[in-house]
């Protein structure tokens, strides 16, 4: 379950039906916001930017967290 979320998210994305489940929005939401503070995190330097990696890391632990939820309520649509 945990090797293919990112497809399984892609994938529930492009399911209509599915992707207008309030739990693929939210994993999607999450997943969003981790990705655009990894992209920030990148940009600085020093301590900021060991500080955004650490807000990167707790925020891709929520979105990860919201996928494994998602995923096991919706399962194989």
């Amino acid at each position: 379950v945990a090797e293919n979320k990112d497809d399984w998210l892609g994938a529930a994305r492009d399911n209509a039906k599915t992707a207008r489940q309030g739990i693929v929005k939210a994993a999607a939401v999450a997943q969003d916001r981790a990705d655009e503070a990894l992209v920030a995190a990148e940009k600085k330097s020093g301590r900021a930017a060991k500080t955004a990696r650490k807000n990167a890391d707790k925020l891709q632990g929520r979105a990860d967290k919201a996928i494994t939820k998602a995923q096991k309520k919706i399962g194989n649509f």
